[in-house]
């Protein structure tokens, strides 16, 4: 192998050397290492070729760099097949919220709008109203010897006309109250006191009929009462007839009487056809 190697060595120098392309140089490139070269000397009288291990030779030899230069490039080589891609690299961590900016300074106010037109709407109707008469507490005195409900006392307690209300239509609330005298009649009679509202023209022809809103105290074992009758009335012109609040009794009260309530309606329509009819004809 040493054989070989010294043979190699040989044949390369001597190319070198004797070789049309032979060259020696001024300026030393080699390095002593394998990737600058290595520095040799050639002695032109004993033809021997020398390494000294340094980057100079001694006089009387010339310095040979071996594998110091280098040639030409080459053609470039083909280009590679593309890779292959790679996966999406995993998302970084969010950073923290920045601290918030500074508050923008307020804009001028603009100028004031025209004002706008006035609504059409018509005017809103005032809230319903209530009208009240007070009942005067008066005695209804019967004689202690009535036992038949035909031969009732009849008092009129109280008198609704236009001239009391509105025109228009309302319902009627009537409150009583009063005692039993126990000193003018046999306890054992059970007396009994009824209550309604009626037109006069009913009132005045004396048979009792076309009443409403009745209500009824009896005695029993107490001498104090109280009753409240529910009706109507309606005045469409200011001569329309009254409407009585009417008292019947087969015995004697005391300090009887209270108050109306008389409440109009919200709108009032008069029927037509069969109802309205027998509307009239009550």
């Amino acid at each position: 192998m040493l054989g070989k190697a010294r043979f190699t060595i040989g044949f390369i120098v001597g190319s070198i050397v004797f070789g049309s392309s032979a060259f020696a140089t001024t300026t030393i490139l080699a390095t002593n290492t394998p990737d600058g070269g290595y520095l040799l000397c050639f002695n032109s009288k004993t033809k021997a070729v020398t390494y000294p291990g340094k980057l100079s030779c001694p006089t009387g030899t010339k310095a040979l760099d071996l594998g110091a230069g280098w040639g030409e490039d080459g053609a470039d080589g083909l280009q590679g097949p593309q890779g292959i891609q790679g996966i999406p690299g995993i998302q970084g961590v969010k950073g923290d919220t920045g601290p918030q900016g500074l508050t923008g300074n307020t804009g001028a106010q603009g100028a004031r709008g025209a004002t706008g037109a006035p609504g059409s709407g018509s005017a809103g109707t005032s809230s319903q109203q209530n009208y009240w008469k007070i009942i005067p507490y008066k005695d209804i005195v019967v004689d202690g010897s009535i036992t038949e409900w035909s031969n009732a006392k009849t008092v009129v307690m109280a008198t609704i006309s236009p001239k009391n209300l509105p025109l228009g239509y309302f319902s009627l609330s009537a409150n009583l109250s009063g005692f039993w005298s126990t000193t003018v009649f046999d306890l054992s009679a059970k007396p009994m006191v009824q209550c309604y509202f009626q037109d006069k023209e009913d009132y005045d022809s004396k048979l009792g009929t076309r009443q409403w809103g009745e209500g009824k105290a009896d005695y029993v074992d107490w001498t104090s009462l109280s009753l409240s009758v529910g009706g109507y009335a309606w005045f469409l012109a200011s001569t329309d007839a009254p409407v009585y609040l009417v008292c019947k009794s087969t015995g004697t009260l005391q300090d009887f009487g209270g108050q109306i309530i008389a409440t109009p309606f919200e709108t009032s329509t008069e029927m037509t056809g069969e109802i309205a009819g027998i509307l009239k004809g009550f």
